[in-house]
């Protein structure tokens, strides 16, 4: 195994629940998510939602690493030249596409989404633990069908898997850093803050594709709904 091997993402694994813990007590924001996600009877306690915090970080992870172990990226050539950047751009594009897509239309557009959604939703404002904070079947639907949609795409159409490996850690790294932080403020962050469909993880989009015609998280999150 080269690049890191397993070793890599089981550090990023520790470095990303050590984060969690650290933001827990710098700061009253991810408390204060975490007990209203409580108040307003979506789990029974702080535990569950931390042991599922917890076990959101767990799975992404092992997802990832299966994805790279199953793409051959650990026995990949390393090419750091324009093929590199050019390919792992194509895969980030791609994967936020797909998460874009899933995201607007099935966690924001319809019922079912709008239910599992909406814990992870309840985080206003959101902090580094927002990354998250999610319902299992949620954090399946953000981080299994995009990164298994980009794996997909690298395989068959790039077939570059040490590409593939760059992408993986470059998006896990940025979903989980970047997007949600209350101190930087991108796009993610807003869209939390005014619950709707038109921020992803990297961009404003509201220009791209249209929204659609209810969005379910922010009815429940601003009414209050727990059904």
């Amino acid at each position: 195994y080269y690049y890191g091997g397993p070793t890599l993402f089981v550090a990023q694994t520790f470095l990303a629940g050590g984060a969690c813990y650290w933001d827990w007590h710098i700061g009253d924001t991810m408390k204060n998510n975490v007990d209203r996600i409580v108040a307003r009877g979506l789990v029974r306690n702080r535990f569950e939602v931390l042991f599922a915090m917890y076990m959101t970080i767990l799975t992404s992870q092992s997802i990832a690493l299966t994805l790279a172990i199953l793409s051959g990226c650990f026995q990949a050539s390393a090419h750091y030249d324009f093929q590199l950047a050019r390919n792992v751009v194509y895969c980030i594009l791609f994967n936020e596409a797909v998460f874009s897509t899933s995201h607007r239309y099935f966690l924001h557009g319809t019922e079912l989404g709008g239910k599992i959604h909406q814990i992870h939703h309840t985080c206003r404002p959101s902090s580094f633990s927002t990354s998250f904070i999610f319902h299992f079947w949620d954090s399946n639907t953000e981080f299994t069908a995009s990164f298994c949609c980009m794996a997909a795409f690298c395989n068959f159409f790039l077939k570059d898997p040490f590409a593939l490996l760059c992408s993986l850690h470059i998006g896990y790294l940025w979903y989980s850093v970047g997007d949600h932080s209350e101190n930087l403020k991108l796009g993610h962050f807003w869209h939390h803050h005014f619950i709707n469909s038109n921020y992803t993880a990297y961009t404003d989009i509201r220009y791209f594709w249209p929204a659609p015609k209810t969005d379910f998280v922010r009815e429940r999150v601003f009414s209050d709904r727990k059904d």
